[in-house]
């Protein structure tokens, strides 16, 4: 049987698809439709069908334009690689050659729009005089074109050695001399066409050859041609193949070396300006003597040769790059010299700063010659320079002295005090101690800096420094325990409080995680306050979880217990089976649906209790108070909602008509109509009203009160 509601409801859907330009989808939903239709009257199928024609229409029109699009954009991509190329002063372009092919391949001449079609080739012949190649052939005449009987004679490529005028051909016994007359002229005309292409597509060719010997090997050649006709046809054909053979293998190597040359070329070129475009183009160079066409086509010696010349500018390169980089380092070197050659420490600059900036100096230098080899003489030769450097710097800072010593850590720790001031003042219910948090990590900075470390052990006898990082480490120790403290409060009463029911308290844990792992860093409680913190938050998950796991247990338990229910409860109402939601004469009744879905909050919204589809029209209202009462205590008593994602069965009283907003998705396009995006809009629409007497929708079941 067919089903005409299930029709009806794809039809809706299958619009949107189409006004989505989603083919995809679109084609299964009309094979949906089709087979609901199966078993339908003529006059339930018409309106469905006459609603559907034009959706197939504008699906196969789009499908042509998406694919016709997709290969006109491949083909410009090459045409514009193509104009690149030739434009470079090559002769040959590999990727004007794929646009020929592609322009020519069957999918092209299947999908291609004609009008595109002849674009690109106007595009392709614009493009052919730069080239050294003749204009390509148009592409294949389609099946059932008319075509002319007999040979057409053609100029002799250069090369090519001119075929002699043979004797008419001898039709075979019992043949019909003009059929035999035709089949030699045909397979004559296919080799002499296939000889002409020789010079210039040798793939041509051999397709001509291919059509050649398949001609020769029908039943109707072997029916009208001679033996010796055939023998003589297809030595023919086998000396064209043999030239084909020869003419791909020698413009493969052709392409292959033209590509390598070039790769050539380019490096030398970019020697001067461009060194990591030199290395590029090597790289590239070596890539391709290395794909299975050049190992299987290129000659060894032309494989020997290229790879010399690969080392050559390998050379060249090196020397270009060392050139450069003894240029780049030599002045900071110089500038290095000059600075250690004057006295280093005075009043106006922190000794650490002058020290930092003499580092940074010799870093540039070191990087500068980062690509040179470290055992080349005239890197090793900076190094000594560098060496003499380092001797002075060291003399320099010995001299430094205490003093001086004294003076870096003495302002550290004074800058420390001035960024911390007021931690101890600081007080809070919980854990909100910013100011504690900054002392904790600056002075934890402090005290593990590599300068005072070093500063602390070259001078561990001094009292005025050691006293310093001391009174550092003790007021860290103590901004650290009331940090500590503040975290320690706030865990343990969320960990004895009851867990949150909000979503916001809910992430509590996880936000203290996040914060005690960057307040603690460094101290001896970081690694276990962070654990505890996210111990709580997996605690509570796991609750919600066997909550949740708990609370549908009940709803299934009380879901089986209304479907037992039902069956009496709808028993006992006079109603009847569906309705017809445009019938006027509907209002009043009273119906009886099964296998519906609520879907209010999802197609429509509104202050409303339900919503369904009826064919094509919404039928909204809301639940008789003794259903609505019915339904607030079963969903508090299982602490969960009426699941709206599964079929309920109800019970309804069919009321006047009415507006409810619906849901519609618009797609927004440019002006080349592409899609740039989509956005919701509710819309008021025609509806009918009811009034839900009796409902099954999971664990409530329930009918009107007598």
């Amino acid at each position: 049987m067919g089903d005409i509601e299930k029709a009806r409801r794809e039809i809706r859907y299958a619009r949107s698809s189409a006004d989505d330009r989603r083919w995809d989808q679109l084609e299964p939903r009309i094979k949906t439709i089709e087979t609901a239709l199966e078993g339908c009257s003529d006059a339930e199928k018409a309106p469905v069908l006459a609603e559907l024609a034009p959706m197939r229409e504008k699906m196969i029109a789009g499908i042509r334009e998406e694919k016709s699009g997709a290969i006109e954009r491949e083909i410009k991509r090459n045409l514009s690689a193509a104009a690149s190329e030739l434009s470079s002063g090559y002769t040959e372009s590999p990727a004007l050659e794929k646009s020929i092919k592609r322009l020519a391949s069957a999918e092209a001449q299947e999908w291609l729009l004609p009008d595109v079609a002849a674009k690109l080739q106007a595009e392709i012949a614009a493009l052919q005089p730069k080239s050294g190649k003749p204009a390509p052939a148009p592409p294949p005449r389609p099946e059932g074109a008319k075509r002319v009987e007999g040979p057409t004679p053609a100029p002799t490529p250069a090369g090519a050695t001119p075929s002699t005028p043979s004797a008419p051909a001898k039709p075979a016994p019992g043949g019909d001399p003009d059929r035999t007359r035709s089949i030699e002229n045909d397979i004559v005309r296919t080799l002499k066409f296939a000889t002409d292409d020789l010079a210039n597509s040798p793939e041509r060719t051999g397709q001509g050859v291919e059509r050649a010997k398949t001609r020769l090997d029908s039943d109707d050649a072997k029916q009208h041609l001679a033996p010796e006709t055939i023998q003589r046809l297809r030595a023919q054909a086998d000396e064209l193949q043999t030239k084909v053979d020869a003419a791909k293998l020698a413009e493969g190597i052709g392409r292959i070396e033209e590509r390598v040359s070039r790769h050539l070329q380019q490096a030398e070129s970019d020697l001067s300006h461009n060194q990591r475009g030199t290395a590029d183009m090597l790289r590239h160079a070596r890539e391709r003597l290395e794909m299975e066409d050049a190992k299987k086509l290129l000659p060894a010696g032309t494989v020997a040769k290229f790879r010399g010349e690969i080392a050559r500018i390998e050379g060249l390169l090196a020397s270009a790059g060392k050139q450069t980089a003894l240029e780049n380092a030599e002045p900071i070197l110089k500038e290095l010299e000059e600075r250690v050659d004057q006295p280093l420490f005075d009043d106006s600059r922190p000794a650490y700063q002058v020290i930092g900036d003499l580092d940074g100096l010799k870093s540039r230098v070191r990087g500068a010659l980062s690509e040179v080899p470290a055992d080349d003489k005239d890197v090793k030769a900076i190094e000594k320079r560098i060496a003499a450097v380092d001797a002075k710097i060291a003399t320099a800072t010995a001299a430094l002295g205490r003093e001086q010593a004294h003076s870096v850590v003495a302002r550290s720790w004074e800058l420390e005090e001035e960024a911390i001031a007021g931690w101890e003042d600081e007080t809070s219910k919980e854990y909100e101690l910013p100011k504690t948090a900054v002392a904790v990590r600056r002075l934890t900075w402090f005290v593990k800096d590599k300068e005072i470390e070093r500063l602390r052990t070259e001078f561990k006898k001094d009292k005025e420094i050691q006293s310093i990082i001391t009174r550092a480490e003790t007021t860290l120790e103590k901004a650290t325990a009331k940090l500590h403290a503040g975290f320690e409060a706030v865990m343990k009463a969320l960990e004895k409080g009851a867990r949150p029911t909000n979503r916001l308290d809910l992430e509590q844990p996880s936000r203290l995680c996040g914060q005690a792992g960057g307040d603690f860093e460094g101290t001896k409680h970081a690694k276990a306050n962070v654990a505890r913190a996210k111990a709580l938050g997996d605690r509570w998950q796991k609750e919600i979880e066997a909550d949740r796991a708990a609370r549908q247990a009940k709803y299934d338990e009380l879901s089986a217990v209304a479907a037992k229910a039902w069956p009496a409860i709808v028993a006992s109402i006079k109603a009847d089976d569906g309705f017809d939601p445009l019938d006027a004469r509907s209002k009043g009744k009273t119906v009886r649906l099964t296998g519906i879905r609520n879907r209010i909050g999802w197609d429509f919204s509104g202050a409303l209790d339900f919503a369904m589809w009826v064919g094509e029209t919404p039928v909204v209202g809301n639940y008789e108070k003794g259903v609505l009462a019915a339904v607030n205590a079963v969903c508090e008593k299982v602490g969960l909602p009426l699941d709206d994602h599964t079929d309920w069965d109800v019970v309804l009283t069919i009321g006047g008509p009415g507006k409810i907003k619906q849901r519609f998705n618009v797609i927004v396009r440019d002006r080349s109509n592409m899609e740039i995006g989509k956005i919701e809009e509710w819309r008021p629409v025609e509806c009918v009203q009811c009034t839900v007497i009796a409902l099954r929708a999971g664990p409530a079941a329930v009918g009107p009160k007598k």
